[in-house]
């Protein structure tokens, strides 16, 4: 029985593996893989089950599995790390359908889904995944009264009493709970857990009270107290939405909403959670030039890399990418480790090609491509293949370049980087031309294949 993997080469790499039931185990045993193999139970048989890891507070997806006839499906991955993983049906954004597990290398996890959750196939979960589910129905009664509120109609328990009950069982369960030897699962587990009944009690005051803001004093926690460090937003599954919830929620006083950017900020102590308040409300703006001009009040906020990264790639996202644009001045290494730069073939007309070693359509193209470098002068054009192979296949990628007698300049990208994100690319192989000033000519230039790159190419060359 093979399980169909549909992998989502958008994300952050992992290597993944198709794997025969039959073959499973003796595929794991000593490389470090994890295994995961499920039976959906649900009543909608087109689920379709994901697995995410967590990514400065959202979820990533690393691939998806459709279930056969009889409901099976399953992953088999290699994880940079032991840590929390989600698996379900979810979309990602929400905590729907979606449900938290430990990882540890070598792991092998069986389950059953059904509509109500999930449930343990026993003998085939690790002591910290027996602690998650004892967790999922400790809370389960507070997720479906915000979660699942919308599916389930109306809360039909008191909101002062119900985040009462889940705080009492959060504490009783966790002082009478049997520990886990993982000391790097039993420090976070209190605090995912903390986690999780903040973010789930805003979603019911939300969704019960509305703008009746007296209600929100409900919410009894501080902002300065939940969120005391950037990880508190980063390490959680859904760390930008709940932060985002939690200040608009404490950003309500009694009656009247502040409406301020100064006031959302008097409720925050951490500079970099100021930048994430910043990145989500320019994230609500789909104007260019009120997104400029939004920008120019917000951007001395965002502190970290990732958050100036984050927005140059949200920016790009509403801008819409014309010929005749400046080009995107990427940076990867060469087979020998040099850096190159775009900006560093300025004055040349570049023609780049997006591939990777297992993308049988790039290694069509490969022949046609090395025909369409022979008639051209590299002092006139130059020709920069950058793969997007995982840093794992380093190797063969420059085992692949001798094989196939590849020319031009070869760069490597470790995985689906800046340049697939800023030109929106969704798919391989992908060429582009750029010319002599280092501007648009095409990002979806014809492929070697179709005899109409050489004329662009050409074309461009006469023009510049």
């Amino acid at each position: 029985m093979v399980y169909l993997f549909i992998v989502n080469r958008l994300c952050r790499p992992f290597l993944l593996l198709v794997v025969a039931m039959f073959s499973l185990l003796s595929v794991a045993r000593g490389q470090d893989v994890v295994n995961i193999e499920g039976v959906s139970l649900l009543s909608n048989q087109k689920s379709v089950f994901r697995l995410f890891e967590i990514e400065n507070g959202h979820l990533q997806e690393i691939a998806s599995s459709v279930p056969n006839a009889n409901g099976n499906f399953g992953f088999c991955f290699y994880p940079e790390k032991a840590g929390f993983f989600l698996i379900g049906t979810g979309n990602g954004n929400q905590p729907d359908d979606n449900y938290i597990f430990w990882l540890n290398k070598n792991d092998r996890l069986r389950l059953n889904f059904n509509d109500s959750g999930y449930h343990l196939v026993n003998g085939y979960y690790s002591p910290e995944n027996a602690a998650m589910s004892e967790w999922f129905k400790t809370c389960k009664d507070l997720m479906n009264n915000s979660v699942y509120l919308r599916r389930n109609g109306k809360s039909k328990i008191n909101s002062a009493v119900l985040f009462k009950n889940t705080e009492n069982a959060r504490t009783l369960w966790l002082s009478k709970r049997k520990k886990t030897n993982n000391k790097t699962f039993e420090q976070l587990l209190p605090w995912l857990t903390y986690h999780d009944v903040v973010y789930f009690k805003s979603l019911n005051l939300l969704s019960v009270f509305s703008n009746n803001f007296l209600q929100f004093d409900l919410l009894e926690d501080q902002v300065g107290d939940v969120y005391k460090q950037t990880y508190d937003v980063y390490g959680y599954p859904w760390g930008r939405a709940a932060f985002e919830q939690f200040v608009r929620i404490k950003s309500l006083r009694r009656n009247a909403p502040l409406k301020t950017d100064s006031s959302a900020f008097s409720t925050l102590s951490n500079d970099t959670l100021k930048g994430f308040y910043c990145l989500d409300k320019l994230k609500e703006i789909k104007a260019y030039d009120k997104y400029l001009q939004v920008l120019e009040t917000y951007k001395e906020h965002l502190l970290t890399e990732d958050q100036k990264r984050e927005e140059f790639f949200m920016q790009n996202k509403i801008r819409k990418i014309n010929a005749g644009d400046q080009a995107y001045n990427f940076r990867y290494t060469d087979t020998s480790g040099n850096i190159v730069t775009f900006n560093g073939m300025l004055g040349k007309v570049v023609v780049v090609d997006l591939w990777a070693t297992w993308c049988g359509p790039c290694m069509h193209e490969l022949p046609y491509l090395n025909e369409v470098e022979k008639q051209f002068d590299t002092k006139d054009v130059a020709f920069v293949s950058i793969s997007v192979d995982d840093k794992r296949d380093l190797e063969k990628w420059k085992k692949t370049i001798k094989q196939n007698n590849m020319e031009g300049i070869q760069l490597f990208a470790s995985g689906w980087s800046d340049i697939t994100r800023y030109y929106n690319v969704q798919g391989i192989p992908r060429f582009m031309v750029f010319d002599k000033k280092g501007r648009i000519v095409s990002v979806d230039a014809p492929l070697p294949s179709s005899g109409k790159l050489k004329d662009l190419i050409e074309e461009t060359i006469k023009k510049s």
